[in-house]
């Protein structure tokens, strides 16, 4: 391998002498890289990350404003206090001592990602000194551009500004992020290509945070997925669809090209998909949670034994994510505390399009949910004593009330929260102190009406057609605009 890398570094290197032919006038300066960042891999060495301003792109781009193909991403380095290789020097003299020169990368033939950045150019561990030791060294890093172009039979530089300095080592440890957020917003289309054959467009939105770990490490975006009620891929071992070696914000799936499933059919079939995104390295692998799951087909598959009067708002319900896994399979059935609790984590995302997440998981001792303590951080639920849950006991209606109530003031703080002009129940005698002021609020916004007499009926039960129907209201009511 070090060979290898040797070899095409001096291909670089005398491929950095042959003149360039131009279609457009020289630059006379040129935009420095920006954040420039390092880590260590151990099964190669350090792996260099940098963002490509857009005036370097277009000097090298295949359209009419094309100046050159000689670009070159120059990589300077020293250990401890030491010296820089290039200082002091003319850009090219010393070019057959490898150990001794700056590394080279031509940057046409580099990836770039939809934000600019750049894929990893290594630089092997035997190139910084025999005593390579990130434990006893501490080794500096710099970077800039340097184009070369034919003047009067002479070959001419133009050279950019250096980077800030990057280190790693002994006085400057790197560490990666242990977390990732999820992939928010993800739709998905039934598109056909020019030969007619139906391909999924899946898309989503990458968050500021995501961006920022990708500038330092590679993080790639997958897609999980489903038919109908079936298991997920990655439940059945299969692999899921990747937007490959760079960061994306959509993926094309092909699935006939992939061996996944067969023929496309959305009149009879529900295709859900979840993304999520990971990077891994030789020392550490870390996963986001999924997104929200997106659907495309027919939503009907997708809920068993719902009432035909629910099943426009369930169709709604299934693009929203809302019928979760926990009780697609029997809809007119009652719903769990727990099960209600995942369709208002579902809601609060959905409506805002971020990602719950929690850190303590004390508040409950009858439960180890994700989604009871994200809906615990949120101030959605709050147990019914004595560090209790009740995950498995059916939601009342007036419980409902109060989880939608506080689940609409996480979504839409600044809401209008009157209850003026709601209806009077006529057993409103029987609804809990905690709950009154709640259903008042349901009932005034049109999220939950009146039962049988026109009463309330606080403490009966809800199906589970029901309680999605109240999410979609909800979300059409107080979710994003």
């Amino acid at each position: 391998m070090k060979k290898i890398i040797a070899v095409l570094v001096c291909s670089l290197l005398i491929i950095s002498l042959i003149p360039a032919v131009y279609a457009a006038e020289i630059p006379q300066t040129l935009e420095a890289p920006f954040s420039l960042a390092v880590r260590y891999d151990t099964s190669w060495g350090m792996m260099i990350r940098w963002t490509e301003p857009e005036s370097i792109s277009k000097l090298y781009s295949s359209g009419p404003d094309k100046v050159l193909d000689n670009c070159f991403f120059e990589i300077d380095v020293k250990i401890n206090d030491g010296p820089w290789r290039q200082e002091g020097k003319t850009w090219g003299q010393n070019a057959g001592d490898y150990d001794q020169f700056p590394f080279l990368v031509t940057t046409p033939s580099q990836r770039r990602d939809i934000n600019g950045v750049m894929e990893s150019f290594i630089v092997a561990s035997h190139h910084l000194g025999n005593d390579f030791s990130l434990e006893k060294n501490t080794y500096h890093f710099r970077a800039r551009y340097v184009v070369q172009y034919m003047k009067d039979n002479q070959t001419e530089n133009i050279i950019s500004p250096y980077t800030q300095v990057v280190s790693i080592g002994k006085d400057a440890p790197s560490k990666l992020p242990e977390t990732l957020e999820a992939p928010p917003k993800p739709t998905a289309e039934l598109l056909t290509d020019a030969n007619g054959a139906p391909y999924f467009m899946l898309s989503w939105d990458t968050p500021d945070s995501i961006t920022k770990v990708n500038k330092q490490v590679p993080v790639h975006a997958f897609a999980d997925w489903k038919i109908g009620d079936g298991k997920w891929a990655s439940e059945v071992g299969e692999l899921p669809f990747s937007t490959g070696s760079q960061l994306d914000d959509h993926i094309e799936i092909r699935p006939q090209d992939n061996g996944k499933f067969g023929e496309v059919d959305i009149k009879s079939e529900l295709y859900t998909f979840r993304v999520y995104f990971k990077y891994e390295t030789s020392g550490a692998k870390v996963v986001s949670p999924y997104s929200t799951p997106v659907s495309i087909g027919t939503p009907a598959y997708s809920y068993k034994g719902a009432s035909n009067w629910a099943i426009p708002e369930l169709d709604k319900a299934s693009e929203y994510g809302f019928i979760t896994d926990s009780i697609r399979d029997n809809m007119a059935g009652p719903i769990t505390r727990e099960e209600f609790c995942e369709v208002a984590v579902r809601l609060y995302e959905k409506s805002t399009g971020k990602e719950a997440t929690y850190k303590d998981t004390s508040a409950f001792s009858d439960t180890k949910n994700p989604e009871i303590f994200k809906a615990y951080e949120l101030g959605i639920v709050k147990g019914i004593g004595g560090g209790k849950f009740a995950p498995e006991n059916l939601i009342t209606r007036e419980q409902i009330a109060a989880m939608m109530h506080r689940a609409v003031k996480a979504i839409k703080p600044d809401a209008d929260f009157s209850t003026a002009g709601a209806n009077v129940y006529p057993d409103e005698k029987d609804i809990s102190g905690y709950a009154l002021e709640s259903v008042k609020f349901m009932n005034k916004n049109g999220l939950m009406t009146s039962v049988g007499g026109g009463n309330f009926a606080p403490k009966g039960t809800t199906t589970r057609e029901q309680a999605v129907v109240i999410a979609v209201r909800t979300v059409e009511r107080f979710g994003e605009e």
